[in-house]
Parts: C-alpha cells; sequence; structure tokens
C-alpha cells in the first residue's frame, strides 16, 4: 500500500463532534501518523468522476472518493404518509408513535424524535435499541387495551461515545454511573473495550468466535480474512 495515499476532507472544524476536543485532536494526531492527510474547514464543492474540486479552487486528481454525508432514511418512508423532515425521517411523538397515528411506530434511522432536545437523536444503534425496548412496552400495552395517551414516553439515555482509528487506536468518552464520572480514554485501553462491547452487542455465540478470530488475526498479522468481491467490470 505504499503508493496508497489517503486524504481525509471535513468541512467542519473538528472530527468527532461526539468526543470531547482532546480526544478529537488525538484522534487527528494518530491519522496523521498513520500517513493520513486530515484537512479541516475543507469543503468540496464537485467531482467530475477523475478530479475533486475543492471549495478554495484546489484540484485533487483522485478517481477514487467515498462520500460520507449522514444518514438518509429509505427513499419509500416518505410515501407512507406521515410527516417527514428534509431527511426523509419520519416524526414521531414522545411515545414513538407516528404523529397522526394512534396504533403506527416509527424507530431508529427512520425516525425523528425531537421531545426535550435541541435536535432530533442521531441516527445511531444506540438510540434505536433503546428505541426498540419502548416500542415493545407500548405495543403490549396497546394489546393489553391502553389508550395511546396512556403509552409509555421514550427517555434515551446517552450511554457516550467509541470510534476505532486503526489497530490499537480508539477514543471512548462515556458515563459510569456506577462509579459516578465519565470515562475518557484513548489508545489500547480504549480500543480493547470498543472490541468488548460490539462482542457484547453481536447475536449469537457463533458471530462472537468468529469476529473474535478475525479480530486477534488482524492485531497480531494484520490479517483481514473477510474480503469483498467484486465481478470484473466491463
Amino acid at each position: 500500500f505504499s503508493e496508497v495515499h489517503v486524504t481525509l476532507l471535513e468541512a467542519m472544524g473538528s472530527v468527532l463532534p461526539m468526543v470531547p476536543p482532546d480526544l478529537q485532536q488525538h484522534t487527528i494526531d494518530v491519522l496523521r501518523k498513520k500517513g493520513v492527510d486530515v484537512r479541516l474547514n475543507t469543503a468540496v464543492t464537485a467531482y467530475d468522476g477523475n478530479d475533486l474540486i475543492l471549495k478554495d479552487g484546489e484540484v485533487i486528481p483522485t478517481k477514487t472518493v467515498i462520500w460520507a454525508a449522514g444518514v438518509r432514511a429509505q427513499d419509500f418512508i416518505k410515501d407512507c404518509g406521515g410527516e417527514v423532515d428534509r431527511a426523509g425521517r419520519i416524526v414521531v411523538e414522545e411515545n414513538l408513535l407516528v404523529k397522526g397515528s394512534d396504533c403506527v411506530f416509527a424507530l431508529g434511522d427512520c425516525a425523528n424524535f425531537q421531545h426535550g432536545t435541541e435536535r432530533p437523536l442521531p441516527t445511531v444503534a444506540p438510540v434505536a435499541t433503546q428505541q426498540a425496548m419502548q416500542i415493545k412496552a407500548n405495543l403490549m400495552a396497546l394489546i393489553s387495551g391502553k389508550t395511546p395517551d396512556q403509552l409509555g414516553k421514550f427517555v434515551y439515555h446517552d450511554l457516550g461515545a467509541m470510534a476505532t482509528i486503526g489497530r490499537g487506536e480508539a477514543v471512548m468518552n462515556g458515563p459510569m454511573p456506577v462509579l459516578g464520572f465519565n470515562l475518557k480514554a484513548s489508545g489500547l485501553f480504549a480500543w480493547i473495550a470498543w472490541m468488548l462491547v460490539h462482542l457484547i452487542r453481536l447475536a449469537g455465540k457463533y458471530a462472537d468466535f468468529t469476529v473474535s478470530i478475525k479480530w486477534v488475526l488482524n492485531f497480531f498479522f494484520g490479517t483481514r480474512l473477510a474480503r469483498i468481491i467484486l465481478s470484473k467490470l466491463e
């Protein structure tokens, strides 16, 4: 990979906005140490298949562009009849019922939940899993004869944020209710914690075992057992 050059262009003034500034800077330092050209406050205005055009007029020749611009709901969601936001997410009530409905719920990436928060909840897994538990309880309540106004209201509990930034490197920041303080870490400890959390979240013992083996091989030998197979382009 000596001939591969990676440039990370970020329109905002920081990376990983969900973690404190010192962890953001640690992430940038690690990426740059790995050879990644990290550029902040850099916006892209156009791409013609050969050249990436930046807002300041700079041209970066490349045929490989990976665009990460947030999450949108599936297109069919907007045709389901509920009120949607500009990202195509259905606006939901505090009990996660679709606005104007008494029996249809929405959660996760397709739901806009903004009750007691400045912005809608982020489209991340912890939000979806917690919403699923609340919807399960509310569905059982409806089945038992309760009315929509008697359903439980969803309250999101922020579990913090974790991000891996390469082999043996990660950042984490989150509450520790039992100990009464916030745990903030980076480096190998955070990376191991990231792996353990994701292994716990995997469904099934077979998945836990196979993923564990792959991660061990990757850590010690740089071996990746999973490959993407593409058919030959004509």
